[in-house]
């Protein structure tokens, strides 16, 4: 891939900019030969983000200027050829004699990114000034109802339905877990409610199957044969669930809202989050980066491992969760921290719906500082303190299993004391009118 194929693209953006304001927004994304950024990612300063920065340098050598390279949608680290993305926006500095480093912008949906970046800063350029990092929660403006801009057919902004009453009652379910995209960990958690007769006690999908082989262990036969589970999908009329969730249940989320007739966006949801106790909220992320270098190729009896490897910082070592075997570690993963929100949370907190996380650590650290309560004075929240995956997701099947063996009349004690709590959550999403970010201002050390 050469400049040539992104020409049209740097044209494009060249033209977008008000002289008034003379700010340069960048999507790393749109300098990908196939439109994903993964790590190992294509070089996208040399497929054309160089030459953008240096024509729009030009074009205003004497202007106060703003660069905002984004990848807000998601928290994958960026590598280019090894190292850091950090390295190639520095670069960018020296490319560019009118340029400083206080104008430029990294914006990642990874909310740790100020502190990956201070590290690696440290340890590479300390003498040299730092640009501007920025983590920011993008799908939180899918479910904060100020936060609402997308017309529908008519062109008039839409609304949002959502619950407006927690009732305290005995309940059909217990807890309510959705799971579309078939991540390892999201698997690992069918196959051990599935161990452990806890499917039925739940509200449950798994709507797309993977392989058999997840995080800490693999799927019988019986269980992939039972694959997909169905929930919030309705069946026959769309060729998959990624169709159905984002056309009918999230419109909002992609492009289908200026197809839509209505003025509130339905809540296909309220029924499961009336008639369950809580939820298990799979995010996308689980603090294992989706590399090559971490899948086990350690050969036990013949047969290929196929565990994956975690990457532990105080041994700097990386060794399979299910085998133990040490695999080599990549020299960026000294700095790899991963910290991801998506809007299956601030969902659950529009909507009044308890919630435990299996996701990244710490979620409910960052949902403290920026004015949230979790449910710590409920239950035991000590599992989103543990940085190991695999203990870190054991701990939050033994809380379910917990919460799971309480009687109808026990929660509805707990109900109680969660009505508080889910009544502050939805009163700040009702009033969020701008996107929250970590900044190097106001960011929340790790595990503080």
């Amino acid at each position: 891939m050469n400049i040539s194929n992104f020409t049209s693209k740097i044209e494009e953006l060249l033209s977008n900019i008000d002289d008034n304001d003379n700010v340069l927004f960048v999507d790393l994304v749109s300098f990908t030969s196939n439109n994903v950024i993964t790590i190992e990612s294509d070089d996208v300063f040399k497929n054309g983000v160089n030459e953008l920065v240096k024509r729009y340098c030009d074009q205003s050598k004497d202007k106060p200027r703003k660069i905002y390279l984004r990848h807000g949608l998601e928290s994958d680290p960026i590598i280019v050829n090894g190292e850091w993305i950090f390295k190639y926006i520095h670069q960018l500095v020296n490319l560019n004699e009118v340029l400083q480093e206080d104008e430029l912008y990294f914006i990642s949906g990874n909310w740790s990114i100020v502190e990956v970046y201070n590290n690696w800063h440290r340890d590479n350029l300390p003498n040299t000034s730092k640009i501007n990092v920025e983590g920011i929660f993008e799908l939180q403006r899918l479910y904060a109802p100020k936060l609402m801009d997308h017309e529908n057919k008519w062109k008039k902004i839409v609304k949002l339905d959502y619950v407006t009453e927690y009732k305290i009652q005995h309940k059909e379910k217990y807890f309510l877990t959705l799971n579309r995209s078939p991540k390892d960990h999201r698997m690992d958690l069918y196959r051990v409610l599935d161990n452990n007769n806890l499917i039925e006690k739940g509200f449950c999908s798994w709507n797309e199957i993977n392989e058999r082989y997840t995080y800490f262990g693999s799927l019988t036969d019986e269980q992939m044969n039972k694959l997909p589970i169905h929930l919030d999908m309705e069946e026959g009329r769309y060729n998959s669930a990624n169709e159905y969730i984002y056309n009918v249940t999230m419109p909002q989320a992609f492009s289908f809202m200026p197809d839509k007739e209505y003025d509130v966006i339905p809540n296909y949801f309220a029924e499961y989050f009336n008639n369950s106790y809580f939820s298990v909220v799979t995010e996308t992320k689980f603090g294992i980066p989706k590399s090559d270098y971490n899948h086990c190729t350690n050969i036990i009896n013949d047969i290929n491992c196929m565990g994956t490897g975690y990457y532990d910082i105080n041994t700097n070592k990386t060794n399979c969760m299910v085998c133990n075997y040490e695999l080599n570690t990549p020299n960026w993963m000294n700095y790899y921290i991963e910290s991801f929100i998506t809007e299956k949370t601030w969902r659950n907190m529009l909507n009044m719906h308890p919630t435990i996380w299996l996701g990244t650590p710490y979620t409910t650290n960052i949902l403290k500082h920026f004015g949230f309560k979790t449910f710590n004075t409920v239950w035991d929240e000590s599992y989103d303190q543990i940085t190991h995956p695999k203990e870190r997701f054991y701990a939050v099947i033994n809380l379910i299993k917990q919460l799971c063996d309480k009687t109808h009349d026990e929660w509805l004690e707990l109900q109680e004391k969660l009505l508080p709590i889910l009544k502050h959550n939805q009163n700040i999403m009702l009033e969020i009118d701008k996107t929250m970010t970590t900044t190097q201002e106001n960011y929340l050390k790790y595990g503080e």
